[in-house]
């Protein structure tokens, strides 16, 4: 019985130590590595920009695919390209201008558009937790679903 009540003694605060470690997301407790995000495709399901949700349908959701050195996808009514790099503290960066089509949309397409641009133009933090990707900027944040 000695060695159970040791054993109970010492198991205890690891229990708790990983216990608090699976209850946080796993974005939280893993950094997004560059080959999670190569190959993969994603659709905007929410855009908040600047404190405030902007609603757009489903059919003009901007798209993101990530390559080995270039991001981009359609961003509701142009397609948008830009190399990009990821830091190991995390941060997603552009690594380049965004090169983006020039095609002319309806205003309200344009407004998400443009807003979308904005968000993703700035230096970021990225999330991959399950099937969302989270990009968040100083301006606003973009959550996306996987695409496949």
């Amino acid at each position: 019985m000695i060695y159970s009540k040791q054993i109970l003694t010492a198991t205890i605060p690891l229990l708790i130590i990983f216990g608090l470690a699976a209850c946080q997301p796993s974005s939280q407790r893993d950094s997004v590595r560059k080959s999670d995000l190569v190959g993969t495709k994603w659709q905007l399901t929410k855009l908040t920009y600047q404190s405030e949700v902007i609603e757009f349908s489903e059919d003009i959701a901007p798209l993101i695919e990530f390559r080995d050195d270039l991001v981009g996808g359609n961003s509701g009514c142009n397609t948008y390209r830009s190399g990009w790099q990821l830091g190991q503290d995390g941060k997603f960066a552009l690594s380049g201008p965004i090169s983006q089509t020039r095609k002319g949309c309806l205003d309200t397409i344009m407004d998400v558009e443009n807003k979308y641009i904005d968000v993703f133009r700035e230096s970021h933090t990225i999330v991959l937790s399950d099937d969302t990707l989270i990009i968040s900027s100083t301006s606003g944040e973009l959550i996306f679903a996987d695409a496949k």
